[in-house]
């Protein structure tokens, strides 16, 4: 995910600032957009690195909680077959 905001990010500088290609083509302005303009550009890839590594988090923790969950009806799948198998061979035994 952080090459993809990578590669975004320098497409953006190319679109914007190769004079040609900027001005004349995609008719962008973007020497013009000051400070304040260059910070917002920064904070949205931020931002985006952010919530990404957010919901890696979230997903670590769903991944978790469902493994336990399957982990527990397959104990109980075993513990059945095993009560299930030992009461056949009581029977068997017993004949």
């Amino acid at each position: 995910m952080q090459k993809a905001i990578i590669m975004a990010q320098l497409c953006l500088y190319v679109a914007v600032l190769v004079p040609f290609f900027s001005t004349d083509i995609l008719q962008l302005r973007g020497i013009n957009i000051g400070l304040q303009g260059w910070l917002l550009a920064l904070v949205g890839p931020v931002g985006c690195l952010i919530l990404c590594e957010v919901c890696k988090l979230l997903t670590a923790y769903q991944m978790r909680k469902y493994q336990a969950v399957l982990a527990e009806k397959h104990g109980e799948e075993d513990r059945r077959l095993a009560a299930a198998a030992a009461a056949a061979s009581r029977n068997v035994s017993g004949s």
